[in-house]
């Protein structure tokens, strides 16, 4: 799943305890997705904790955001004052909330379910310690019902960077726990500042060069216009031929791969913007084009799914944060 920091300016603070972030994946639909004949099953995130001695000091959010509009620009203060908590901050001993001293490989489940009749969504949580095999008692509370035809989204924020945990899937935990090998996280140059911060939004221009969105925040407050040029090969790109990129946790989703050759510059998806760093697809791509779809019709994140329209392989520059 894509996470992204949030903040006021284009710099970030220095202690990750100050930084808050968004998973940008609309829970809504894919609960609702879980919900078919007479079956409900519940859309599963998982929050799995990279570094030790963490104090959570702040519980989960959910916040309702219109899904047309880009949550990667919110705010960090608009997020503080308009999300509501998942559970009440706790004590060590409070068995109602997730325990708030983490470790590293400690995770937090959270299970959303869709009910289609009422058209409301509700929740669980299980505190998780691998090291001893404990499952926390679970406590369900529902969220605020909202109208069928209701158009708000519903996004999870996170209260520290997006550097101090893993937001997987289902499908990409359970492929994190069967590899038993230590995820990597991907980063993407930027064109302009050459940058290589982490948990950041991308945007990809027609001529397939990226930037980072700080940078391309500023450069459309310092130059509004309909058209905007790449400044690295001053090539014009509409609104519409601007795909914004989505670097997602986990495993590749084409065959679980976990290398990748030091040239690979990986795929975007059109039209979602979901990046795939795969040496295989981007081989494929490169060999076949647009003949690929009837192989891999739907993109192959199990958070988006959407059909696709085309590959396209971007002018990139990759590292890997391990």
């Amino acid at each position: 799943m894509e996470v992204v920091n949030l903040h006021e300016t284009g710099e970030m603070p220095s202690d990750y305890k100050f930084y808050r972030c968004i998973v940008t994946d609309n829970i809504i639909p894919m609960a609702k997705a879980k919900n078919y004949g007479k079956k409900v099953e519940p859309f599963t995130i998982h929050v799995v904790f990279r570094k030790d001695d963490l104090q959570l000091t702040e519980s989960f959010q959910l916040i309702f955001c219109d899904p047309s509009k880009d949550v990667t620009k919110l705010s960090a203060s608009y997020v503080a004052n308009n999300a509501f908590a998942m559970w009440n901050v706790p004590s060590e001993q409070n068995s109602e909330s997730p325990v708030t001293h983490r470790y590293k490989d400690d995770a937090i489940k959270l299970d959303f379910f869709y009910d289609k009749k009422a058209g409301s969504i509700s929740y669980t949580w299980t505190d998780y310690y691998p090291s001893d095999g404990i499952h926390k008692p679970v406590r369900v509370r529902a969220i605020n019902r909202y109208k069928a035809n209701c158009k708000m989204g519903l996004y999870l924020i996170l209260p520290f960077a997006g550097s101090v945990a893993w937001v997987l899937s289902d499908k990409a935990y359970g492929s994190y726990l069967r590899q038993k090998v230590p995820l990597t996280r991907t980063a993407i140059y930027c064109v302009i500042c050459f940058g290589v911060e982490l948990n950041v939004s991308y945007i990809m221009y027609k001529c397939k060069h990226v930037l980072c969105a700080v940078c391309h925040n500023k450069l459309k407050h310092n130059n509004p216009s309909v058209l905007e040029f790449c400044v690295g090969c001053k090539v014009a790109s509409r609104a519409d031929e601007i795909t914004r990129i989505k670097v997602r946790n986990g495993s590749c989703p084409i065959d679980q791969c976990k290398h990748r050759n030091a040239d690979t510059n990986g795929v975007v998806i059109i039209p979602c913007g979901c990046f795939v760093l795969c040496s295989q697809l981007e081989k494929a791509v490169q060999q076949n084009g647009n003949d690929l779809l009837p192989l891999i019709p739907y993109c192959p994140y199990d958070a988006c799914r959407l059909r696709i329209h085309n590959f396209i392989i971007p002018f990139v520059e990759i590292v890997e944060d391990f």
